[in-house]
């Protein structure tokens, strides 16, 4: 995100502004929990209106539910039916966190289909955590309060990235993670490094690393912008290398290598805390396999059914990875699923929704672009690491499942790119924001003009979730 680095807001919450940020958590809340209350509580075949690998998933929390322990690769009852592997060799912290939730059902008595609810809540809460940090990376990046409230909505209410806090997953908590991170960031530019904001960047970079590896792009995003925090400008002409009160160095720019090695060692000691448990584990039961792909791919094929273990990938094919992309509908279904598909990529939108969430993202980076003031252009060192960290957190998942989908499995699915979702809406949104305040003088003119958008995505996304996905969880889904 670009950060204001000297104009940041700092006023307390109004009684008015701390009832719009409940109703905004409270609308995000019930939508979701709405969604993954409906949504179906057993397998359908062919798991039409089920969510994507949940019925995989959920066997990792329902294990530790029920034996009180984290489950291992090689236990029978976390291993995937025909595919052989299991997702307990990943990250399993948020199916832990999950757990503890069906174990407080669990003490009110709820069956089978209660305890599936209590894990689906865990990614709700997740969701809804993210939500209000989302709220506060847009008071600190927006000048504008409708503006901050578009933003926020935006992307809490984006239909794909909504769905994925209502199912069984880890992407949830990566997500979330990925608004912490941010947050954290935009604070230290603002007020310096403390305990307790490097608590709370270790704790956003805990929750990343362990939780889905599409996501890994925030932390390579705090380390850059860490490293660049410290690369100050030296207006005394002291050397950030000497303690010497006298030091005749000359004024310019200097590395303050002190304050970088000693909040290092904090930050990462935390995250060495927090995360270390679970890659000790792996290296202890996998020979060294921290992150568990090759006793994955070990496990399909020695348990996997005969089509899953002699799957060809596109590139043992012989075909490109442009052929893959442009030959057939890949991009399309990139594209749509990353705009809503509910179930199993089952239930669609209206083509004209589809249409619209584009042109929204298309026009907002077309006036980003226009309208920023190119022959004035004056950006500081911080602002440029800024934008190259959001330009690498919009490309990184992209390309890591565009080289997934060619090398390993073919699975063109929008969820894979959502951990991107929150530097481009960053740029979308603030290319409206340019273009109306160069375009529409009138004060009153502007703030109507965000509502408007605001009511429209909302207006699309409550069509898509209750018109679009409701009927079909009705009658195929909901089982109790």
């Amino acid at each position: 995100m670009k950060a204001k680095i000297k104009d940041f807001k700092t006023n307390k919450m109004s009684g008015n502004e701390k009832l719009l940020l409940f109703i905004y958590l409270g609308i995000f809340f019930f939508v979701a929990a709405s969604i993954a209350y409906s949504q179906a509580h057993v397998n359908t075949f062919p798991t039409y209106v089920n969510p994507p690998d949940e019925h995989a998933r959920y066997l990792v929390p329902k294990f530790i539910y029920t034996y009180n322990r984290i489950p291992s690769g090689f236990d029978e009852a976390v291993r995937i039916p025909m595919y052989g592997n299991s997702y307990a060799v990943f990250n399993v912290f948020p199916y832990i966190i999950m757990a503890l939730f069906m174990k407080v059902a669990g003490l009110f008595g709820a069956g089978e289909a209660g305890l599936l609810i209590a894990a689906r809540m865990a990614c709700v809460c997740m969701g809804t955590v993210m939500a209000y940090f989302v709220y506060k990376i847009a008071g600190k990046i927006f000048n504008r309060p409708e503006v901050k409230w578009l933003f926020s909505f935006a992307v809490m209410f984006w239909p794909q990235h909504l769905f994925l806090h209502t199912y069984v997953n880890t992407d949830s908590m990566a997500m979330m993670s990925s608004a912490i991170i941010i947050y954290a960031m935009l604070l230290i530019y603002e007020k310096g490094f403390s305990f307790k904001r490097s608590l709370l960047l270790a704790i956003g970079l805990t929750c990343c690393l362990l939780s889905y590896y599409n996501a890994y792009a925030f932390v390579l995003y705090a380390v850059i912008l860490c490293i660049a925090y410290f690369y100050k400008k030296n207006d005394k002409g002291v050397s950030g290398l000497s303690d010497a009160k006298g030091s005749n160095s000359k004024a310019g720019h200097y590395y303050d290598y002190k304050d970088a090695l000693k909040w290092a060692g904090i930050i990462i000691g935390l995250v060495l805390i927090g995360t270390g448990w679970w890659y000790i584990h792996n290296a202890v039961l996998y020979d060294g396999d921290l992150f568990g792909f090759r006793i994955n791919d070990t496990l399909k094929h020695t348990y996997g059914a005969p089509e899953i273990v002699n799957y060809v990938s596109i590139k043992d094919s012989g075909k490109t990875i442009f052929q893959m992309l442009f030959d057939g509908d890949c991009l399309y279904w990139y594209r749509i699923s990353f705009i809503a598909l509910f179930g199993s990529m089952s239930i669609y939108a209206r083509g004209y929704i589809y249409l619209a969430y584009m042109v929204f993202i298309v026009l907002g980076l077309v006036l980003y672009l226009i309208f920023i003031s190119w022959k004035n252009l004056k950006m500081t060192f911080r602002k440029v690491v800024f934008h190259i960290c959001n330009i690498m957190a919009i490309v990184t998942p992209v390309c890591l499942s565009f080289y997934y989908s060619y090398t390993m499995d073919y699975q063109p699915q929008g969820r894979y790119l959502m951990p991107m979702l929150l530097p481009l809406m960053y740029y979308v949104v603030k290319g409206y924001e340019k273009a109306m305040v160069k375009i529409g003088k009138n004060e009153k003119f502007v703030r109507l003009f965000t509502y408007v958008i605001m009511a429209g995505l909302m207006a699309m996304m409550l069509f898509m979730v209750y018109h679009c996905a409701f009927p079909y969880y009705m009658e195929y889904g909901l089982v109790m």
